[in-house]
């Protein structure tokens, strides 16, 4: 393998994602040994490292509102906020305009794009037109909606206020 240079370099590229594993197990194992507080550092670590922990935050942050409370759900907010606003604070204050112009996180990415992936990328959405696609009614309408469905979901249709 030290010799193939091809998957040399394939397995270089993916050194972060090995680490990003490794903090999601730790997640994992912190919630099952009922360390919530671990759980939500080791998550927000995870994050400042690769943006794939997006991927596991609704269950993330469901598992500690079901398990743990409203509260905690709150104190686990503040605590990736505050964290994550620590991490990125020297890289955004360096040069703001292109740091969140170029975010793919904020779905702008190059350009004026409102959505996180282009329409020649999305095997979701190519039953709509490329204009509607790029349409920033559409994109904040879509937006508001799916933050909708999941607070109804989550905090009505499951009962998990009471």
């Amino acid at each position: 393998m030290l010799a193939n240079e091809p998957d040399r370099v394939f397995y270089q590229l993916q050194n972060n994602d090995q680490v990003l594993g490794l903090f999601i197990y730790l997640v994992i194992f912190f919630v099952q040994r009922n360390s919530p507080y671990k759980a939500i550092i080791a998550f927000t670590t995870g994050l400042s490292i690769k943006a794939g922990a997006l991927i596991i935050m609704p269950a993330f942050l469901g598992i500690i509102h079901y398990r743990y409370g409203l509260k905690m759900l709150f104190k686990c907010f503040l605590i990736i906020f505050y964290t994550q606003y620590a991490l990125g604070y020297p890289f955004i204050m360096r040069n703001q305009d292109s740091y969140l112009l170029d975010s793919r996180l904020l779905a702008h990415g190059h350009g004026n794009r409102m959505m996180g992936a282009d329409y020649e990328h999305s095997i979701f959405w190519t039953f709509m037109s490329v204009d509607t696609y790029y349409d920033p009614k559409f994109s904040n309408i879509l937006k508001k909606i799916i933050v909708f469905l999941n607070a109804f979901n989550f905090f009505i249709r499951q009962n998990t206020l009471g």
